[in-house]
């Protein structure tokens, strides 16, 4: 009896050394799913405001362009699932066009708009910053609050420049590969190859962002291996929720005492699980970190035994 709950012990020990293990357990102990909940909920009415002031600021650029309306659309839509209405019955909270007519009036709204869009980003920003600190046990950052402010300005334009590029590569990649493919007269793998770039490229911009909001936003120094591993977790864990997401969040919509509200609650349960992705590879890069720590001073501390030793044997010699 004591061998087995001495090897149920050794068992149990090495179960929760395991890194997975000791990065869910760390996610939990910090209130990481709270967390997630918070920045959810900022996030939700930053993409409100911004779904205002960037239709009405696209609808006067880009007025009568349809193709650059479409490429607008659809990479809104491939960041935020669920959210437009592309009329092919997978439901939506709203429609391009109504949007376009909505913001083409607005005037001096869209000076308000763009006021609430700009706080509620920070919000955003600064929420998500104290939610990957608090995971690496973080005080507040030691800085001047309006220098802050301006930091997270430049990391929120950062972002949509990286939106942007990739998006635009995206429709170009897109369309020279349909071209090639035309020439090449292989139809019948174009649908294949097409998703494949486009997955790929997803992951990319994934991959960028969560690099981003883990190094300008979140103000931690950590191991460049720990924040490539850490963006890359994230960046893939994105783009396979962005994947599902139809899924996901078409099982709120089949639910008829849900529909009056499904696609608002589906929205929250996206950005809700979009935040839980960012923070448990946050935790992990924290696990990572304090590892690699330990790593180093065991390693300083064997050299300082070595040079000790050495210094021993020449007094003796």
């Amino acid at each position: 009896m004591a061998l087995l709950l001495a090897r149920l012990n050794v068992g149990l020990f090495r179960f929760f050394t395991l890194e997975p293990v000791r990065v869910l357990l760390l996610y939990v102990e910090r209130r990481g799913p709270l967390m997630a909940a918070g920045l959810a909920y900022r996030l939700f009415f930053a993409i409100a405001a911004l779904l205002v002031v960037g239709f009405a600021t696209v609808g006067i650029v880009i007025a009568g362009n349809e193709a650059l309306r479409t490429i607008t659309v659809d990479a809104l839509d491939q960041s935020v699932p669920g959210l437009i209405d592309r009329g092919r019955g997978e439901g939506g909270l709203l429609r391009p066009q109504t949007l376009f007519d909505a913001t083409s009036g607005l005037g001096w709204a869209i000076v308000v708009f763009t006021a609430v869009m700009l706080v509620t980003s920070l919000g955003w920003i600064g929420g998500m910053r104290q939610a990957m600190r608090g995971l690496f046990a973080l005080g507040p950052v030691a800085m001047n609050p309006v220098l802050l402010r301006i930091k997270d300005l430049g990391t929120l334009a950062l972002l949509g420049a990286v939106m942007l590029v990739t998006t635009a590569l995206g429709v170009i990649a897109n369309n020279t590969l349909d071209a090639l493919l035309v020439v090449l007269d292989l139809g019948a793998v174009t649908q294949v190859l097409t998703q494949g770039a486009g997955f790929l490229l997803m992951i990319l911009l994934d991959t960028l962002m969560a690099a981003i909001l883990l190094r300008s936003a979140s103000a931690i120094e950590m191991p460049r291996a720990v924040l490539r591993r850490g963006a890359i977790i994230a960046g893939l864990g994105s783009t396979v929720l962005r994947t599902f997401s139809a899924q996901i969040l078409g099982s709120f919509g089949n639910n008829p005492l849900l529909f009056s509200f499904a696609v608002i609650l589906a929205l929250f349960v996206w950005f809700f699980l979009l935040s839980q992705v960012y923070l448990l590879a946050t935790a992990w890069c924290a696990i990572a970190t304090a590892d690699a720590e330990v790593d180093a001073q065991r390693e300083h501390h064997a050299k300082a035994g070595t040079l000790r030793q050495r210094s021993r044997r020449r007094v003796r010699s």
